[in-house]
């Protein structure tokens, strides 16, 4: 589906993770994710965007959207 739409995945991760989700989630999350990453390291970013990422697919999968500007929107707008 992202191929077909040619969304690279620096569209969206790169402020993910420039801000380790701070912009992104509300504060008690954001604090978690940021514990969580002194305690695990690098790897645990990854797989918070990779979950992220799944939760939108589904998404996408049960609502048709098929659009860029959809996607884009809903990278953008966690919550």
């Amino acid at each position: 589906m992202f191929e077909e739409l040619n969304l690279t995945v620096s569209i969206f991760l790169f402020p993910w993770i420039m801000c380790i989700f701070s912009n992104t989630f509300p504060l008690d999350l954001s604090a978690r994710i940021w514990d969580s990453y002194f305690l695990y390291g690098d790897w645990y970013l990854m797989k918070v965007c990779l979950a992220i990422s799944s939760v939108i697919h589904k998404q996408i999968l049960s609502e048709q959207q098929d659009s860029f500007e959809m996607l884009m929107i809903m990278f953008k707008n966690i919550d």
